[in-house]
C-alpha cells in the first residue's frame, strides 16, 4: 500500500474539513426546517425562543428595536457558528478515525479464540 506524503494528507484533510463545514450548514438548515414544522418536539428550543423574544421586547422598550434586532442577529450568528464547529469536529474526528483504521495506524489484534 502506497503511503501518502504529509502534504497530500494535509490537502485531503483540508478538503474534508471544507466539505464538513458545508455539510454542517446544510444539516443545520435541515434541523431548523424540521423543528419549525414540528414545534412540539424540542421544548428547550421553544423555551429559549420565547425568552429571546421577551428580552427583545424589553430591549425595544428601553433602547430601540433596531438595536434589539442587531443583538439577536449577532447572538444567532455566534450560536450557529459554534453549532457548526461542533458538527464539523465530529465529522473530522470520524474522518481521522477512519484514516487510522484504513492506514493501519491503529494496532490490529485479531480475536483470540
Amino acid at each position: 500500500m502506497e503511503k501518502w506524503i504529509e502534504t497530500d494528507l494535509k490537502k485531503r484533510l483540508a478538503y474534508i474539513k471544507e466539505s464538513a463545514w458545508q455539510h454542517a450548514g446544510e444539516q443545520m438548515n435541515i434541523a431548523e426546517t424540521y423543528l419549525r414544522k414540528h414545534p412540539g418536539e424540542n421544548d428547550a428550543l421553544y423555551s429559549a425562543l420565547a425568552a429571546l423574544h421577551e428580552i427583545e421586547a424589553e430591549m425595544g422598550k428601553k433602547l430601540d428595536f433596531q438595536f434589539a434586532d442587531d443583538c439577536r442577529s449577532v447572538d444567532m450568528r455566534y450560536a450557529g457558528t459554534i453549532a457548526m464547529e461542533v458538527y464539523m469536529r465530529g465529522v473530522m474526528d470520524d474522518t481521522r478515525l477512519h484514516y487510522a483504521i484504513v492506514s493501519r495506524e491503529l494496532p490490529y489484534q485479531p480475536d483470540e479464540q
